[in-house]
């Protein structure tokens, strides 16, 4: 079980330590994407949800504009701050007004914007207005081996997807060498964790193993049915 107290310190100074490296990069580059209209995916992701194809991206890309996104774990930066095409766009992460205040410390501005809705909410924790509205993407990537209940945080992504929303989600499952007090571990059994997803109702579109990790680890992309 992840010691919360412990974890979240590991999560703020982690947080910290890259805000400090890189916000002032990553800003520039969030507002020249937006200024020159593109729709921008880090190759990582892209790696890992769309096989390495940016046409599979741009197609998602296109998709989402009039839709709905939620990022789940976003941590000091992620995903869905960059989608500014998209029509609507949340955000769950229990620490996400503290980086939001760390960065107006730090460098009095952040990319926490008001056009963003940000929940500070442990994800295991339903969010009923939530529920079957989100018709665009779930991002859920390096967040599930962060948290308390991972199982319960898929139960609630199952939750607040509507039919036709994608998933993009991907985890470590299992720390080969030991973990520490940021992660934890949720299963060595990654057959199990996939079962579990399809039985949520999300049919697994592509999968992804990163081999380079010393873990057992898990992504997808997938469509709720």
């Amino acid at each position: 079980m992840i010691n919360i107290e412990k974890a979240t310190k590991y999560e703020i100074n982690a947080s910290k330590k890259f805000m400090k490296e890189n916000l002032k990069d990553y800003y520039s580059n969030l507002q020249n994407q937006k200024q020159n209209k593109e729709r921008y995916l880090h190759p990582l992701a892209i790696k890992e949800f769309f096989e390495n194809s940016v046409a599979k991206w741009n197609s998602l890309a296109n998709h989402i504009s009039d839709k709905t996104c939620l990022e789940i774990g976003s941590g000091p930066a992620g995903h869905i701050i960059g989608f500014y095409w998209a029509k609507r766009r949340i955000i769950i992460d229990p620490l996400v007004l503290e980086y939001k205040r760390m960065s107006l410390k730090l460098f009095k501005r952040t990319w926490f914007t008001d056009d963003l809705e940000l929940y500070a909410k442990k994800a295991d924790e339903n969010i009923p207005e939530l529920e079957n509205l989100i018709d665009g993407v779930i991002i859920c990537r390096n967040a599930l081996d962060h948290c308390e209940y991972p199982y319960k945080i898929l139960d609630n992504i199952a939750k607040y997807a509507k039919k036709g929303c994608y998933l993009l989600l991907w985890t470590d499952l299992y720390h080969l060498t030991g973990h520490n007090e940021g992660h934890c571990n949720i299963t060595q059994d990654k057959s199990a964790f996939r079962s579990y997803i399809v039985n949520l109702g999300f049919r697994i579109v592509s999968e992804y193993t990163d081999k380079e990790r010393l873990t057992i680890n898990f992504g997808c992309t997938a469509i709720k049915e």
